[in-house]
């Protein structure tokens, strides 16, 4: 299974459907944001929305995910869930092309090749949350498994929630982004606020960054964080992670590809392994990797 993965496409969709026909694959995961982009336009909204119609709903190989720039205008008459970028008139363009059954095809988030994706992240205290008096102890053994049953579940719950207009707290804003909750939600929560949940690799876009970054939690507490071409630089030991987590949103200039457990990112102009910028050092070989 060779998976493509795209992150926060906010009208870039030419750049995007350019990447997808171009870089073979077996699935393309998109990580949500579609909408908005800094002095957009009602033209760009049509557009955008006129191609997830007529090109990412239709094919068959794609995963689309739900960003917090895509939920204002999915539950548009909820006023809690509205961010930056939204406006009237592009929400109007947006549900006349988008009907409640084109909407349903989207997805909070997808579970494959033994990473979590979802557009910000699950951090650990949401997870702990969630978890607490839902779920029974005898399933903690397969935590993909469990994340699996723990988040349809509660974004189920939260999906019906958003539809009252009611603040559904797991798609809503924390602290971190100006919101009213301590924490952020799985489509809210900023990179710099993630906190690993052990034993689940995630893959997430939602933060800005010029190149992606990773985060290594390790045995005993220890965590490497930053910009993904110094952990290819670095030296230090990630033999044995209990998670490894990427950040992939660089307003589509990089991509990621995992292929048989083996994650690469390439930049979206030359399709440059940046692995082979400046270092051969590889992701570490994790048994969570094969997780399913």
């Amino acid at each position: 299974m060779r998976i493509l993965v795209l992150s926060d496409i906010h009208h870039r969709h030419i750049r995007a459907q350019s990447i997808i026909e171009k870089v073979p694959h077996d699935k393309c995961i998109l990580l949500g944001d579609y909408f908005d982009a800094w002095g957009d336009s009602d033209f760009e909204a049509r557009n955008t929305a006129e191609w997830l119609r007529d090109y990412v709903l239709p094919n068959k190989k794609i995963v689309p995910l739900i960003g917090n720039h895509d939920a204002m205008y999915f539950y548009n008459e909820n006023t809690e869930l509205r961010c930056s970028g939204y406006t009237e008139s592009k929400n109007k363009i947006i549900n006349k092309i988008l009907t409640e059954e084109h909407k349903s095809h989207f997805n909070w988030y997808h579970i494959d090749a033994g990473f979590l994706f979802v557009h910000a992240g699950v951090t650990k205290p949401i997870w702990n949350n969630m978890v607490d008096g839902t779920h029974s102890e005898d399933k903690r053994g397969n935590c993909l498994e469990l994340a699996n049953d723990v988040l349809k579940f509660h974004t189920e719950f939260n999906h019906q929630e958003a539809k009252k207009g009611v603040h559904a707290y797991l798609f809503a804003a924390g602290w971190d982004r100006g919101g009213i909750y301590r924490d952020g939600g799985i489509n809210w929560v900023d990179w710099n606020s993630f906190v690993p949940v052990k034993n689940i690799n995630q893959i997430v876009g939602h933060t800005r960054h010029k190149v992606p970054h990773i985060l290594v939690q390790q045995q005993g507490g220890g965590i490497f964080q930053g910009p993904i071409t110094d952990y290819y630089r670095s030296n230090r030991d990630f033999s044995s992670p209990l998670s490894v987590n990427y950040a992939l949103d660089t307003d589509s200039n990089h991509y990621m590809v995992i292929e048989d457990g083996v994650v690469n990112i390439y930049d979206s102009i030359h399709h440059t392994n940046l692995k082979d910028v400046g270092s051969n050092i590889a992701i570490p070989d994790s048994e969570m990797n094969n997780l399913t």
